[in-house]
């Protein structure tokens, strides 16, 4: 009867929240010890840029650069996934490719394409996979000019920016 008892118990007791830390004795608030690092600290373990003309005419052949840059010592391999939207033909440069971080910092890739409709976009996504972790990023680009969104768009001053 205690065994089923003691069975019936241990469900409720695992649910149930852990005690709050003790006060330091210093006398510092729990909050004050367990505060969230700076804004600025943070980093995405990969980011992934696009450059290209943000302006093209119907049938013209533009280059595209993908740059992927990687933030402290991640290893593993990428997946590189290129897709042109409808009406823009991938002249060079592959749909998909696996490539190594190794030790560099940064990889490019360069893709022509030939813009059908310019209204259209042009969208590479890079995944990192690892035991036990893993990210993604991904950009697009489209090919008929700033948008009044894309310009209007506020930036906070203190906002880190890859270059």
């Amino acid at each position: 009867m205690r065994l089923l008892l003691l069975a019936a118990l241990l469900p409720i007791a695992s649910c149930a929240s852990p005690a709050p830390p003790a006060p330091a004795a210093s006398g510092e608030a729990p909050a004050a010890r367990a505060a969230p690092p700076e804004a600025g600290s943070v980093r995405a373990p990969i980011v992934l840029r696009l450059e290209g003309p943000a302006l093209a005419a119907p049938g013209e052949v533009v280059d595209v650069d993908a740059i992927l840059t990687r933030h402290g010592r991640l290893q593993g391999a990428v997946m590189l996934v290129a897709l042109p939207g409808e009406g823009i033909d991938l002249l060079e440069g592959r749909r998909e490719e696996q490539v190594e971080l190794g030790e560099a910092e940064a990889i490019a890739r360069r893709y022509r394409l030939r813009i059908g409709d310019p209204r259209s976009s042009f969208e590479v996504t890079a995944i990192l996979s690892g035991d036990g972790f893993g990210a993604t990023a991904r950009k697009r680009l489209s090919f008929d000019g700033p948008t009044r969104e894309k310009r209007d768009r506020p930036r906070p001053d203190n906002l880190l920016l890859p270059r």
